[in-house]
């Protein structure tokens, strides 16, 4: 269906409707026991939509880009997804830095079209100004008309991320 996004002063919009964000951060291979990371369609559908019926409305992979098994099946049950492509856990620099780069550059291209995705995320902690203005122009070229906010943790203090925050929190920024 239809969908229009908006993110400033502290809120993020869908189909000009100020939503709170809650939801989980769930490891990306979303496994179950005895079955391990080859679960079937609608059993990625039964585990989304588990988050789904528990209230959330948001689902932050954590650290990697998800399968695209679970990508569409967000896309199916209504998940708004925070898509990383990868992270160290810190910002990077040199060779490291660039296959982050490369790897965000993917991800977008790849999963551009899936809907749920509203956030693209650049790192699971704080990543430097200047990587934050590059991975935006990374967005802006691969994906100028998605709708989607680019960020990361930790990131309240760089103006040019679109969202930051923490996981255990409400985030009371006035601009992210």
């Amino acid at each position: 269906g239809f969908r229009k996004t908006k993110f400033g002063r502290g809120k993020v919009w869908l189909n000009d409707r100020v939503i709170q964000m809650k939801g989980y951060a769930q490891r990306t291979s979303n496994e179950w026991p005895a079955v391990g990371l080859s679960v079937p369609a609608w059993l990625s559908d039964y585990s989304n939509g588990l988050m789904v019926e528990s209230n959330a409305n948001l689902v932050r992979w954590m650290h990697v880009t998800p399968w695209k098994q679970d990508v569409e099946s967000c896309d199916r049950v209504g998940l708004i997804q925070a898509m990383p492509a990868g992270d160290a856990e810190k910002d990077r620099q040199g060779r490291q830095w660039e296959q982050r780069t490369e790897l965000m550059r993917d991800a977008i291209i790849y999963n551009r079209n899936n809907p749920s995705i509203l956030f693209y995320e650049c790192g699971n902690e704080s990543i430097s100004r200047e990587h934050m203005i590059e991975m935006k122009e990374i967005r802006d070229r691969f994906d100028p008309f998605g709708g989607r906010a680019i960020g990361s943790r930790e990131m309240l203090d760089i103006n040019e991320a679109e969202y930051g925050g923490e996981m255990l929190y409400i985030n009371k920024s006035k601009k992210h």
